[in-house]
Parts: C-alpha cells; structure tokens; sequence
C-alpha cells in the first residue's frame, strides 16, 4: 500500500473526479472515484468507531504539552487519540519551546513522531494527515516562501504565476510532511467592508475560476507519480463572501441566481481541475446553515457539480449550527445534521464530544 493512497482516502473519504479543463490539461492528473483494492480492503475492516475517528479532526494543541501555545508533542495525548478514537487528522500551526513556529525538519519530526505512534499503537496502522492553512504560501513553516495575498495574485491576471506559486507550497509543505492545505480560497465577496476581502482573487467570476484551477493545478499536479504534490480544500463553500454587513461569518443572502452566476464557476472549474476536497462555509445561506443544508451540500455540490470528493467542516462549524444559527437544539444533532448532509470530516476541533 502506497502511504500517500492510504493517507488521503482512508483518512479523508475518497478523493474527487473530475473532468479536464481547458487551462494546462496535460499538467495534472484527474483523480478517480475507484479506491485501490487495498485502501478498499482496509475500509471495510474498520469499525463504526474506527471511521468515525478517521472522519474526525483536532487542533495540534490537543496533543501538545503546552495546550495554550500548541508547544512540545505530547505523546500520552497522541496514543489516547490514537488508541480510542484512530482520529484521522490534526493541523494548525505548532512551535518548538521558543515563540518561534517550527521548520520544515521540526514539521516533518512532528508528523512523523505522531504516525510512528498510530502504526505501533492502532490496529490498523492508519497514518495522520496533517492540514494548514496554506493560502499564501506555506506561511505557517519558518523557513517556507510567503507569497502575496490572493487579491495580489489576483491583481496579476496570470495563471501562470499563481500555478507557480502553489507548486512551490506544495513542494515546501510536502517537504515538512504536511499533506493537505486549505487552499485555494475561492470566495466571491460582496461587500467591500468584509474584513477577509484581501485573500481572494478579487470580485470577478471568471477569473477567480481561471486562477482557483491554476491553485489546484499547482498543488496536485500529476499526484500520481509525484510525492512533492498535496492535497487541495477549496473554500469556503459557499457564499461566505456575501455577507451584506460586512461582518466577518456573517449570514449571507444571495439570490439563488446570483448564486449560481457568481458563486458557482470558481468551484466548477477548480473541481474540473481535479480538487480534492471541499471545505465548508461557516454561515448560513439565505437562511441554511451552509453545512446543513440537503440544497448546497448534496444537490448543487455533489450532484449538479459533481463534485465526489471529501467534505471537510471549517472550523467548529458544528457549534455554529446549534449554537451560532440555532438550526438543531443540540450538538448531538448538529453532528447528524452535518453528516446526512455530505460532510465528510468534522473540523472539531478542541475535543472529541
């Protein structure tokens, strides 16, 4: 078994496929929705329990000696995970016992200390993905490029160069055993007084798709045959830009049609691109909690863009439907709320309830 394969499909669902795109078709590989007969074998050896903690995800701080400033791992915390739960991903930025983030070699000791401890602790032997928020460069590694902010990229009106960028991500995130970043951000904002305008690549449909393709371009790549490449979230699915306050996770409202006009293309084409994952908006949309709505989750992004790929939550969104929208009346059935419709992973993030 290929650790890669094992990685992102026993630890993140099944990846997505896709159709080709114009821009640099020979340039990346089209995932497929066939896993690999021993991914499948090891799948259907799992418990309930055991895929419920596969689908889980928790902050670096649950496993650190220092759980204010995510310092120094602490193993006792790594083999409770492991052991009772086989929880399937952990991210977020972490440091060494200065207040300075770690490197490269400090990421790729972490990860591996932490895998070395699920294959001699879990029955399986299912190694951790490890996820950070990527979006301009692998900024959360010490010594990784930072690049420019997404509106600056945007600014460019060069695919070329964002593609570049982001095979450079990839190449120093893979490096630092850091296989999954929440990139590309593909959010089409509304309101020039949203506080998250500068990450995106500006107000225009069509090049937000152009450039969110060449972001995933560059992160995946030809995946297959190149272990320097690693996984893409797009987000935030969907609608997060359009609040009409201006205040950051507010609720947006968006006609169904501006939806689709504005809304829509960027994920079409970056799924086209071969994504393969989906992150989740923390709002609601028109009144649906974007994580709990059967419409956006099922119908428009499983169906009608066919998207097949892992969803994966942002962050504590299952507080924000019981707590923030107050869709269910408890957590118990933000959970089933979240599940039945098409979220993957659950972002929890500080414990296991």
């Amino acid at each position: 078994m290929r650790i890669s394969t094992a990685v992102l499909i026993c630890a993140l669902s099944t990846l997505a496929v896709a159709g080709p795109v114009e821009y640099h078709q020979s340039k990346f590989d089209t995932p497929t929705d066939k896993l690999d007969h021993d991914v499948q074998k090891l799948l259907d050896s799992l418990s309930l329990q055991e895929k419920i903690g596969q689908l889980s995800q928790l902050n670096i701080n649950t496993i650190s000696i220092d759980s204010w400033s995510m310092n120094g791992l602490n193993k006792t915390a790594v083999e409770y995970y492991a052991e009772t739960w086989g929880i399937g991903s952990f991210l977020n930025q972490a440091q060494d016992n200065t207040t300075w983030l770690l490197d490269s070699r400090g990421y790729a000791k972490l990860v591996n200390e932490i895998n070395e401890i699920y294959l001699n602790k879990t029955k399986h032997k299912i190694p951790i993905i490890y996820g950070l928020d990527s979006v301009r460069g692998a900024h959360y590694i010490k010594d990784a490029t930072i690049f420019p902010a997404g509106i600056a990229q945007g600014a460019t009106f060069n695919p070329s160069i964002v593609e570049e960028a982001n095979k450079i991500t990839a190449f120093e995130s893979s490096t630092a055993n850091v296989k999954w970043s929440f990139s590309p951000i593909l959010d089409i904002s509304f309101n020039k007084l949203w506080p998250r305008l500068y990450e995106n690549f500006g107000e225009d449909p069509y090049l937000t798709s152009v450039l969110g393709a060449a972001a995933v371009i560059g992160l995946q790549g030809k995946f297959k045959t190149d272990d320097t490449k690693i996984a893409a979230s797009l987000k935030h699915y969907i609608g997060y830009g359009g609040t009409r306050t201006g205040q950051d996770k507010d609720n947006a409202w968006v006609p169904i049609n501006y939806l689709l006009d504005y809304q829509v293309p960027a994920y079409r084409a970056a799924i086209a691109a071969g994504a393969a994952t989906v992150m989740t908006s923390y709002s609601a949309v028109n009144g649906q909690p974007v994580s709990s709505s059967k419409y956006l989750m099922d119908t428009l992004l499983r169906k009608e863009l066919g998207f097949k790929g892992m969803v994966v939550s942002d962050w504590q969104e299952g507080y924000y439907i019981q707590q923030h929208h107050y869709a269910v009346k408890d957590l118990y059935n933000a959970v089933i709320a979240e599940i039945n419709t098409g979220t993957d992973m659950s972002m929890t993030p500080t414990d296991t309830e």
